[in-house]
């Protein structure tokens, strides 16, 4: 099957110091062009042939040729234009590919070992100090004038800063720079994928990591300066019980199957074939074989066996090597009886989960929010199937919302069955209350005259809820269709820290401006709101982001920034108490 038909989805990279450059040197009149229509490329013809990819606009031929997927110097980016290279042609194209988040060029330092820990102190160097203080003034500018008003110049000095941090080893701010580029491009060509909760995460990233290392001494924690991406490391013999296979397609255009294993102490491992492509693709890398050392085994087949690895190799987030010096033996199949990830207490998995969120993503483990849970079918609530487990009730969602998928389909028919007893995998929704992405689910522990699910032989007591479609034969005893549950009051109730979220998400994608005095008298009633919540604290930090806002001061745009950032910090640290609290 193929694995992707779109030419632009099979797009290269671009590094952030080229397409800085790029837009630099782009005329002024071209430059008013291409802000007034930033996807001006994608209207043209793209095509990929013999490791290039050709973009025809009508009038002129661009050949983008990458290297190692990433386009980082001028001439890998060629156009025929009599204006060539400074046309608008290279920029626009360039402008349409997706920015390279971990990418610091040839230069860049050597990834460390996947030895070093989250609490590791790395010495602060100068120029790691100069590129914090550089990320933190360009973010701070963002922050000034708002998403919205962040023109190419803007996104021009983001980019650097990003480059800078990559130089100087700042993984982890020089990686939310440049996500915050991409999602201000995405709003700006207006399209479906741009999320503002995305944008307003990798800012808070960026500015607060910044700030770390702008600040610190002589040495700053590991999870404020990040890790480079895919650093492989020796890690002996393990012998690993495939747990589930998860369908991924993101928006970014990535599509496949990662599949989870779990070794003797339940650390969990992974297998991944995700490249370009659309929802074919999905099914493909689950039928295909994957080879991990000198074993060929397919996802659905890996998923569902015990494997012993010698010479293993893998990185700090869990990944495993697969080359070939990894010698691998399939050790017959894995059950879920008596599996190591349910034997951990449902709290201890909350608080492990919640833990991680304060740690740089590179620095968080595979499956890290991750919960393994024994429940009971209830009915289905709106979008959710709903079990009750021993944490209580937990509202269970497809993870997308992709139709071709088989995700929303699979948890209907499971919600026929109200008294079905389930073992299910899923990742903890945070920012919801008592809410899970459900993943994959396997027969509980039988009940006398309830429903049972009865899978076929082959696959060894697990449904992949995003790729193996569930049959009404295999739900014994259900209905004819899913049990509807009324909506709880509670369900529907407003977002206690909604006034001081609404303030932050305003104040991005508008500016300074938008907390200045003619909003003075909404802001003091918003306050007002989160004391009568009980949220004193939430409502001081509304009330300080207002005084930040004054025009005319000396430093303002810095004393915003500060403001803005530490009510940010506030929100999420709330919002995740809050939800970690709802779990009981």
């Amino acid at each position: 099957m193929d694995r992707g038909t779109d030419p632009l989805s099979r797009m290269p990279a671009v590094a952030p110091l080229l397409l800085a450059d790029v837009l630099d040197r782009l005329p002024a009149r071209l430059q008013r062009r291409l802000e007034e229509r930033r996807d001006l490329a994608r209207d043209w013809t793209w095509s990929a042939a013999a490791g290039e990819v050709v973009v025809s606009t009508g009038t002129a031929v661009v050949r983008v040729r990458p290297a190692s997927g990433v386009v980082r110097e001028p001439d890998q980016a060629a156009c025929d234009c009599l204006l060539a290279p400074r046309c608008l042609h290279v920029a626009a194209v360039l402008l349409a590919l997706p920015i390279s988040v971990d990418d610091a060029g040839p230069a860049g330092r050597p990834p460390q070992p996947a030895s070093e820990a989250a609490d590791d102190q790395v010495p602060v160097s100068a120029a790691a100090r100069a590129a914090a203080g550089a990320a933190w003034q360009a973010c701070a500018l963002l922050l000034d004038i708002g998403a919205t008003s962040a023109g190419l110049v803007v996104q021009g000095e983001l980019l650097r800063a990003a480059h800078a941090c990559r130089l100087a080893g700042l993984h982890r701010t020089a990686s939310a720079v440049a996500r915050a580029v991409q999602r201000l491009a995405e709003l700006h060509a207006g399209r479906p994928e741009y999320r503002l909760d995305f944008l307003l995460g990798d800012v808070s990233d960026a500015l607060t990591s910044a700030l770390a290392v702008a600040t610190a001494g002589e040495a700053v924690s590991r999870s404020a300066v990040g890790v480079a991406r895919r650093a492989y490391a020796t890690v002996g013999s393990l012998r690993l019980a495939g747990i589930f296979s998860e369908a991924v397609m993101s928006a970014a255009g990535y599509a496949g199957v990662v599949t989870y294993l779990a070794d003797a102490e339940g650390r969990l491992w992974t297998v991944a074939d995700v490249a370009p492509g659309g929802p074919e693709r999905v099914a493909w890398a689950y039928g295909a074989p994957i080879e991990v050392g000198d074993l060929a085994l397919s996802h659905r087949g890996l998923g569902r066996s015990g494997v012993y690895l010698q010479r293993a190799t893998g990185s700090r987030d869990g990944r495993l090597g697969t080359g070939r010096d990894v010698g691998a033996v399939r050790s017959g199949a894995s059950g879920w009886d008596g599996g190591v990830p349910w034997e951990r207490p449902p709290a201890a998995q909350l608080d492990a989960v919640f833990a991680a969120l304060a740690l740089d993503q590179t620095l968080r483990r595979s499956g890290w929010d991750l919960l393994f849970l024994d429940g009971v079918v209830v009915g289905v609530r709106q979008a959710a199937l709903v079990l009750s487990t021993p944490v209580g009730e937990v509202s269970c969602y497809a993870p997308t919302d992709h139709e071709e998928l088989p995700y929303r389909r699979n948890l209907r028919l499971l919600g026929s069955a109200p008294g079905l007893p389930l073992r299910v995998v899923g990742r903890a929704l945070t920012q919801r209350p008592r809410s899970l992405a459900l993943l994959a689910v396997g027969p509980g522990a039988a009940a006398e005259e309830a429903p049972a699910l009865a899978l076929p032989s082959d696959w060894l007591g697990r449904a992949n809820l995003g790729v193996d479609v569930l049959q009404s034969a295999h739900v014994a005893g259900g209905e004819r269709g899913p049990v509807e549950l009324p909506v709880q009051p509670a369900a529907a109730a407003p977002d206690p820290l909604d006034p001081l979220a609404r303030r932050l998400g305003q104040a991005l994608t508008g500016g300074r401006v938008t907390q200045a005095e003619s909003a003075w008298a909404d802001i003091d009633r918003d306050a007002a709101l989160l004391r009568r919540r009980q949220l004193p604290g939430a409502a001081d930090r509304l009330e300080a982001l207002r005084a930040a806002s004054l025009r005319g001061v000396p430093d303002a745009r810095r004393r915003f920034a500060l403001a803005w950032t530490a009510t940010r910090t506030y929100h999420v640290a709330a919002r995740n108490r809050l939800s970690r609290t709802s779990w009981g």
